[in-house]
């Protein structure tokens, strides 16, 4: 028996930022919405965290991959291309 899978939505989007102390934290996230048909249809969804953009007060930046689905090109071009759209 097999199904059909049809993602409904599949991004990459930049989290609301959050400063503690003299850190701005800004996560990655991955949001998915898939359909499954099998003898009726069923919706899924996934939020998972990718990476943390962290800036200190200082103007450093720093860049932590907490995924091993992604590599870092692809985490960074999905962020340019989430810059992009906005």
């Amino acid at each position: 028996m097999s199904f059909d899978n049809y993602a409904i939505y599949d991004k990459m989007i930049l989290g609301k930022p959050r400063t503690i102390g003299d850190l701005t934290f800004i996560p990655l996230i991955h949001i998915t919405v898939r359909a499954y048909y099998i003898f009726s249809l069923f919706l899924g969804m996934s939020i998972s965290p990718e990476a943390f953009i962290i800036r200190e007060a200082s103007g450093m930046i720093s860049f932590y991959n907490i995924s091993d689905d992604a590599t870092l090109a692809e985490l960074l071009s999905n962020i340019m291309s989430t810059v992009d759209e906005e």
